[in-house]
């Protein structure tokens, strides 16, 4: 990691996948925010992933769209390392005995 890159950066890869999944989730939906933004970054960049608004921040932080998207992915991956495991989970007999 370099010194200009922030700790909470978004690998370039992830960045670019969760853009795309946002894009095919908001096509058709003209009534939706996301539709115009998207839109408007793919239209003015046309194209071009260096000048798509992922790509305005160090980080690959600068659409509001792919930090919401991948915080919340790394918070429900951290709250599900967290969780105890389910005692009864791996219990065959329990599952037998249901009826």
């Amino acid at each position: 990691m370099t010194q200009h890159e922030p700790i909470n950066s978004i690998p370039h890869d992830t960045a670019f996948q969760l853009c795309a999944e946002i894009r095919q989730e908001c096509r058709g939906k003209w009534f939706s925010a996301a539709y115009w933004q998207c839109g408007g970054c793919v239209r003015f960049s046309k194209g071009d992933p260096a000048r798509m608004c992922v790509s305005n921040a160090p980080g690959y932080r600068g659409c509001n769209l792919v930090n919401a998207r991948y915080d919340g992915l790394a918070r429900s991956q951290a709250r599900r390392a967290r969780r105890p495991l389910d005692m009864h989970a791996a219990d065959p007999a329990r599952d037998r005995a249901v009826g």
